[in-house]
């Protein structure tokens, strides 16, 4: 199943994102853990698409792709890519947040559940400016 979706940055859209991934999940055969962890890092991406590349400005797009494979079909099983409309960053300049110095930030971790939850992540400038992460979840879901 593939999924095209382009909205305004509004955080009510995080949401409904979310649910179209989740369900798409659970449709190509994820258990309720494997789901979870997941959507932890799609909800970063999609939430640091809109705060720091759209700067929450409505008049900006996020662009959000979700592909999902049921069992047995060509991988990756999961592919999301996100895409804002923002001004780009250095994507090896994001402080560590297990850095000692960093511990007790209240924010800076969501690059960190991105690589930790996906089996990888891919970061470039997106075409005509902003950022494109791309997150693919290369293990099969289980049989069932």
């Amino acid at each position: 199943m593939h999924v095209r979706l382009n909205v305004e940055t509004r955080i009510e859209w995080v949401e409904v994102l979310l649910g179209i991934f989740e369900r798409q999940c659970r449709l190509a055969g994820y258990d309720a853990d494997a789901v979870h962890w997941m959507g932890t890092a799609v909800r970063e991406a999609i939430t640091n698409g809109m705060r720091h590349g759209n700067r929450m400005d409505p008049s900006r797009r996020l662009r959000v792709e979700i592909e999902t494979r049921r069992r047995g079909r060509p991988a990756p099983p999961v592919r999301v890519t996100v895409e804002d409309e923002g001004e780009g960053f250095e994507f090896d300049a994001v402080p560590d947040p297990l850095d000692e110095n960093n511990l007790l930030k209240a924010s800076g971790r969501g690059i960190f559940f991105m690589r930790h939850f996906m089996d990888q992540v891919h970061w470039t400038r997106a075409e005509g400016g902003g950022t494109r992460v791309e997150l693919v979840h290369a293990t099969q879901p289980p049989p069932g």
